[in-house]
């Protein structure tokens, strides 16, 4: 009888090469980085360099392939070095679950966090935001309290206006001096509680909402 040799990998063909994903983080906050590193080895768990493999995200972008930077994209190649592996950076800039993707292997991570939307130039006034929720703080901003209701002004209104709340939002400054109304149009209107202006008042106060659903 005769006996043949045959190799591992002609037998297996790509059932021979096993790739797998990891990332540096699986909850990262949205604008920051993480790394995805793609794996390749043999079934008998020896890495293999030179293997040219392709990696897609299902939002967000790449913008570096092992340390190197690239134009931004959604779907990158890269080869694998001497230990069986290509480092991806990856570049957070969706809320959610995102899927990265090589051939059949994939894994996934959430993106959540707040991000800042708006901020007056002694960041005394910040707007922030994550995918569903609107936060607007104030850090010892100095205003000129009216004695009834009135509009805080044109760039606020316009920044809120981008994640609107669902119903309008109230607000009492810290010793209760000051009500704001955050309105369901987008503008912030505030007023002194007993109904007399206050000059150079110093506003200090958080309030969070939940955004429309059609500013998501």
């Amino acid at each position: 009888m005769t006996r043949y040799e045959v190799d591992a990998e002609t037998i297996l063909g790509q059932n021979y090469k096993i790739t797998t994903l990891t990332t540096s983080n699986n909850n990262p906050k949205i604008d920051t980085t993480i790394t995805v590193t793609a794996t390749v080895t043999d079934v008998y768990g020896d890495a293999m360099s030179g293997e040219t493999l392709t990696l897609t995200c299902s939002d967000g972008v790449f913008t570096e392939v092992n340390g190197s930077t690239i134009t931004e994209t959604d779907s990158v190649s890269g080869t694998t070095n001497a230990g069986g592996t290509i480092e991806f950076t990856y570049s957070c800039t969706s809320w959610g679950i995102i899927t990265f993707q090589s051939g059949a292997t994939d894994t996934q991570i959430l993106v959540d966090g707040y991000k800042t939307i708006f901020e007056n130039g002694a960041a005394t006034i910040t707007l922030q935001r994550n995918k569903t929720r609107a936060k607007l703080l104030f850090n010892g901003h100095s205003y000129d309290v009216p004695a009834s209701w009135a509009s805080m002004g044109a760039n606020l209104a316009a920044a809120v206006a981008n994640v609107r709340p669902r119903r309008d939002v109230c607000l009492f400054n810290h010793d209760a001096l000051v009500e704001f109304q955050i309105q369901n149009d987008g503008d912030v209107y505030c007023q002194a509680t007993n109904g007399t202006a206050i000059n150079n008042k110093s506003l200090i106060g958080q309030v969070e909402w939940a955004i429309r659903d059609e500013d998501l």
